[in-house]
């Protein structure tokens, strides 16, 4: 048994309020020391920062990171637009945004034609960043990169680090659904080996 001096919770995908981590803090209190919650999108990541502030019972035992985790260091400029809709999938620019969901077409101009720096960090920048401890427990729900991180993690030496590992997968876009499941199929013998 690790003591809870040494486990920690990443939540990759903390969106706008790192949900995974309160519901954790809140469930089991005092069975891990530290959550780290990474969000590499600018507009969430503010709102993050700005509940982990307005939370004074978290704040001490939560940290945000402005990134996303990738086996290098890596910077993308991606579309507005593109962070909008169903997902934020940052591989996949295509995804519309259908005329239900915007307010205006003007907006949805505007925004189409403006850009945004998504910085994603290697697995071992992460781990410094976090206080030199890989997590004890990993949850991923970052609406699409799991398709990406996993593979990496499990290539990288990473994932054989992480005692608990705990993914939402995301199928889209849908037209490459077929795709998806021989995807899947391949990252399951991946987390299989390890897990």
């Amino acid at each position: 048994t690790i003591p809870s001096t040494f486990r920690t919770v990443w939540e990759v995908g903390a969106y706008r309020r790192a949900r995974f981590c309160h519901k954790m803090m809140e469930r089991y209190p005092g069975e891990f020391h530290h959550y780290h919650a990474f969000e590499p999108v600018p507009e969430y990541y503010q709102d993050l920062q700005s509940e982990r502030r307005n939370s004074a019972a978290s704040s001490h035992h939560l940290t945000t990171h402005p990134f996303g985790l990738a086996a290098t260091n890596l910077t993308w400029t991606v579309s507005s637009i593109a962070m909008k809709g169903p997902a934020t999938y940052l591989a996949n620019e295509s995804i519309s945004i259908s005329a239900n969901n915007r307010r205006n077409k003007q907006e949805f101009l505007r925004k189409k034609h403006e850009n945004m720096t998504i910085q994603f960090a290697s697995f071992d920048f992460a781990v410094q960043a976090a206080g030199g401890m890989p997590p004890f427990l990993l949850h991923l729900d970052c609406e699409g990169c799991e398709w990406d991180l996993i593979p990496q993690a499990h290539e990288s030496g990473f994932l054989a680090q992480i005692p608990i590992l705990q993914v939402s997968f995301h199928n889209y876009p849908i037209e490459h659904l077929g795709e998806r499941i021989q995807q899947y199929c391949s990252i399951q013998k991946q987390v299989y080996e390890t897990h």
